[in-house]
């Protein structure tokens, strides 16, 4: 398949996965390719464990073509989490974008060994992934063995001929909404829940203690099955899962198959699912696709090849903020079981007792939905190891990630359609054509749900005020009161650079010229910009979509990415405020409108009549001009 012109940089060198005795096929690998060899000649996980044994025994029987796909989806998520994608911020996606190639022996070898079968699973992967290329090659050989008595075809699993429902079950907020939701609508269906069980012992504990409470809920009307899968031995270097969807859909595929069933659901709210890029690096494979629709459209069209005919994966709550979604658990009278529910991505941030690091993407999106709900109350504040609404925010990349939610959602509430249409035009490309609806339709559905989110995020950011802004209570420097107060999540990353910059060049430049002033303008550009390259590492840490690159030759600097254009001015001798001020006026127009222009203008003589009038003048000419004076 050729995966050229898709935007992604290729990597130097492929990353070749062998499992179940497969061989390595003559001239595939070449100098700097890395050869994984994940499972044993027994087919046992060399780096994880992949218990299809236990699963199958849940069962009865599973086909050898659907024992093969667990297999396969398991080895997959490892293979994913072995290898690195490279830092946050390579600035190319050099090493972030993976070659992989998977070669696996299977049991039904005529099915797995066609070209479409390959292809469809390769788009698929590819594309949830984000990498630049999934290469599949299947031998056949891999024997056929029973793993129970039962175990072999035409044996039925003895269920009842009661309506079934299928559907995945994370522990997570909508996936339990989503079980009480379905239960609640239809008292005569009963509903099998599918898991992936990791190692991880905190998220085995949430899976088990939200399926109790479905079971005293709901008696006789639930039945849970659980899919082992994890890495063993070794901590994981990519952790962010994206070959988790596969995985979850190959085993809730496989209990379809076996209930003679052609469809399973999912509950996942549509913010989350589209998770639009909120900065510029977040493009590609940094931006989660695992339940994006286009990743549905991808794997219902393999399934419903593996399936032999047309296959349904259901989406219901596609169109669903996660306010929306706590609306359907308020409506039926159970958000006082929210406290039981883990939203948390990030495992590592947790600490004792706690469920939630607080300042993950999905922790920070639970916490405004809850406030704009104004549930607050049942999201219990001990179980965020962080509570970023009251106490100050540390991490500069917990921060970006709070800001980054909410100036989006404030983008979203004030967006008019064709503003959407324009700012998202790319993004909306790989979605309107897997809708499930003819376009212009799918749009206005996005445009809803978008302007919807940003609405219910200003109306959290009203309820936090009023609930913890007690005038009696000093805010906090640093916390999101604070934010909130300083309206700082209104500002654009350019002005917050901007602010920046002017903080540093503050502390720096009384100190290099308390001597000697500089002797001309090159020297005080030549200076500042000694200054600005010195903290560039740590600016690229706050601001990672703001590349910093010098232009000498178009701008005396620039942070180019952001189109952040910093022009230094040096007022002495001859070069009055008239000078400058000509300068500036002339720069205005010279410069791109998209463009954030920053002056610095270093007066030391004081040759500006009225700092104010002169700052007022320039930055009320167009909103993306910063003027800072120097003394």
């Amino acid at each position: 398949m050729n995966f050229q012109g898709r935007g992604v940089a290729k990597s130097n060198f492929k990353h070749i996965a062998l499992c179940n005795g497969a061989t390595l096929p003559k001239g595939l690998k070449v100098k700097g390719d890395k050869v994984w060899h994940l499972t044993d000649d027994a087919g046992k996980a060399v780096f994880g464990t992949i218990l299809l044994e236990k699963f199958v025994n849940q069962v009865s029987h599973i086909p050898d073509r659907v024992k093969d796909l667990l297999e396969i989806a398991g080895n997959l998520f490892i293979i994913d989490r072995k290898v690195g994608r490279g830092t946050s911020n390579s600035i190319e996606f050099d090493g972030w974008s993976r070659t992989i190639h998977f070669i696996m022996k299977v049991r039904d070898g005529k099915f797995w060994m066609q070209e479409t079968t390959r292809n469809l699973l390769s788009e698929a992967v590819t594309f949830m992934t984000g990498d630049y290329e999934y290469q599949f090659l299947f031998q056949d050989g891999y024997p056929s063995t029973a793993f129970n008595l039962f175990d072999q075809s035409g044996i039925s699993v003895g269920l009842d001929d009661g309506k079934k429902h299928i559907a995945l079950f994370s522990g997570g907020l909508d996936s339990f909404t989503g079980a009480v939701d379905f239960l609640e609508n239809n008292p005569n269906s009963k509903l099998f829940l599918i898991s992936h069980t990791s190692g991880n012992p905190s998220t085995k504990a949430t899976q088990q203690r939200i399926y109790k409470l479905l079971e005293e809920l709901y008696p006789q009307r639930t039945t849970w099955y659980k899919f082992k899968c994890h890495m063993t031995g070794v901590r994981a270097v990519e952790e962010s899962q994206r070959t988790r969807s596969i995985l979850y859909s190959s085993v809730a595929y496989a209990l379809s198959s076996i209930f003679k069933e052609d469809s399973f659901t999912f509950f996942e709210n549509g913010v989350t699912s589209l998770n639009f890029p909120k900065r510029a690096d977040m493009i590609n494979a940094r931006s989660s696709r695992t339940t994006h629709p286009r990743t549905i459209w991808h794997l219902k069209n393999f399934l419903t090849h593996l399936h032999g005919k047309p296959f349904e994966i259901k989406h219901p709550y596609l169109l669903l903020t996660k306010t929306d979604v706590i609306a359907k658990l308020k409506t039926f009278d159970k958000n006082q079981y929210i406290n039981n529910t883990v939203s948390c991505s990030v495992a590592l941030k947790k600490d004792g007792n706690f469920t939630h690091c607080g300042t993950c993407s999905q922790c920070v999106d639970r916490r405004f939905a809850m406030h704009a709900s104004q549930l607050e109350e049942d999201d219990g504040q001990g179980i965020y190891t962080k509570n970023f609404i009251l106490d100050k925010i540390d991490d500069n990349a917990d921060r970006l990630t709070i800001l980054d939610h909410v100036r989006q959602a404030m983008k979203f509430k004030d967006t008019t359609e064709d503003g959407f249409y324009i700012d998202m035009a790319a993004e909306l490309g790989n979605l309107l054509e897997y809708m499930n609806t003819d376009e212009e339709a799918a749009f206005n559905l996005l445009y809803d749900l978008c302007k919807r989110h940003g609405q219910q995020i200003h109306a959290a950011i009203l309820r936090m005020r009023n609930v913890y802004d007690d005038p009696f209570t000093q805010i906090t420097k640093g916390s999101f009161l604070d934010i909130i107060n300083e309206k700082e999540y209104l500002k654009p990353e350019a002005k917050l650079l901007c602010e920046k910059i002017k903080k540093k060049l503050d502390e720096a430049l009384p100190i290099m010229f308390r001597k000697n002033l500089p002797k001309d303008e090159n020297d005080l550009n030549d200076k500042i910009n000694g200054i600005i390259n010195g903290e560039a590492e740590q600016y690229g840490r706050e601001f990672p979509s703001i590349q910093f690159s010098s232009i000498r030759t178009v701008v005396d600097h620039s942070f180019a990415s952001n189109n952040l254009l910093i022009e230094s001015k040096y007022l002495r001798g001859n070069t009055g405020e008239r000078v400058a001020t000509d300068g500036i006026s002339a720069d205005l127009i010279k410069y791109p409108s998209e463009s954030h222009l920053l002056f610095l203008l270093y007066d030391p003589e004081r040759k500006i009549s009225s700092d104010n009038l002169l700052i007022q003048t320039y930055e009320q000419k167009r909103n993306n001009v910063t003027v800072y004076i120097f003394r």
